[in-house]
């Protein structure tokens, strides 16, 4: 019997740098309505953001600007723009100690891709998601929208998420995630 499931690419782990760069560039979310009024001002919440997580998150005009250190000598930063207008990231810049930010990326609008297709449920092993091939079976890939309407900062332990809604995707609805951890050069970008 097969049954059909969903199949979720919504997430990437990635390093500053070139490799860095394409896993942010595609996983993340289309933005939706670029001709949208920007007098929306987008209220940011920081109900739960603590400052001893070890990112620094300020406003500066229309964007907000996240700064955490990625090693003991160099500090990266990553700048959201607010305006539903503007590419979603104005910004992802590394600096090493003592000297000035370089710009790693510019302009950048993230892209996730949800594909639903079937799963094998005949296989005697039952479903096994490493050997199975759903891409060989009739599937659809729909490209996720995002809705820029809030933002939100939490922090847990050493770990800061800026939360941004809302991404809507057929009848997925939820919000992308950027996860920075204090001295990783590693985020995490994810759409739940």
């Amino acid at each position: 019997m097969k049954t059909k499931r969903f199949f979720f690419f919504f997430s990437s782990v990635c390093r500053f740098g070139l490799l860095g760069l394409f896993g942010f560039i595609f996983p993340g979310v289309v933005p939706a309505n670029a001709a949208t009024d920007s007098a929306n001002a987008i209220q940011i919440d920081l109900r739960w953001y603590r400052k001893d997580s070890g990112t620094a998150v300020t406003q500066e005009r229309e964007q907000l600007l996240v700064k955490w250190p990625i090693s003991t000598s160099e500090t990266g930063s990553l700048r959201i723009n607010l305006d539903r207008t503007k590419p979603l990231i104005e910004s992802i810049d590394v600096a090493s100690r003592g000297k000035s930010l370089k710009i790693i990326a510019r302009q950048l609008d993230p892209v996730t891709l949800l594909t639903i297709g079937e799963r094998d449920m005949k296989n005697p092993a039952g479903w096994v998601a490493f050997f199975d091939d759903p891409m060989s079976r009739p599937h659809q890939t729909y490209t996720a929208i995002l809705d820029l309407r809030s933002v939100r900062v939490s922090s847990d332990g050493t770990r800061t998420t800026v939360h941004i809604g809302d991404v809507r995707v057929g009848s997925f609805q939820g919000e992308l995630r950027l996860n920075f951890y204090r001295n990783s050069p590693l985020d995490r970008k994810s759409v739940v």
